[in-house]
């Protein structure tokens, strides 16, 4: 009898552990997805921005930044009489990668383009560009 006991308290401690194991790897699953997703929303809160940015900087000055300067340009200090210094740096992506400045675009062959390579760095099919890059027209 006291074997009984002791098996019905050893198959009740391992399945308790199985369930615990269990819902730690669940967390696990659904924290990394969600790093993840925050990381993409990341990037396209920051390609908003800079499109607007170079868009303003276009207002300002007539032209959009060549691909020499690139997005550095909405960070440079001048001294010339109403410059706006449009950004105080560049910002990276989430995987340490600096943004990526085309003038003309690729995607978009009237005006210009910024992206990002993604989570390898690399040029390839998983680039983010903005979501509403489609909608956006040339100015």
């Amino acid at each position: 009898m006291r074997s009984t006991v002791l098996s019905r308290k050893f198959v009740s401690i391992a399945l308790a552990l199985l369930i615990a194991i269990g819902a730690a790897s669940w967390c696990v699953y659904q924290f990394t997805g969600g790093v993840a997703y925050s990381k993409e929303n990341r990037v396209q809160s920051d390609l908003q921005m800079l499109v607007t940015q170079v868009d303003l900087y276009k207002a300002e000055h007539g032209h959009y930044p060549v691909n020499a300067e690139g997005l550095a340009a909405l960070a440079n200090r001048s001294n010339l009489p109403n410059y706006h210094q449009f950004l105080m740096f560049v910002p990276i992506d989430p995987w340490g990668n600096g943004y990526r400045y085309a003038y003309p675009g690729i995607r978009n062959t009237d005006s210009f383009d910024v992206y990002s390579f993604g989570p390898d760095g690399k040029k390839s099919g998983d680039d983010l560009y903005p979501s509403s890059d489609t909608n956006r027209k040339p100015k």
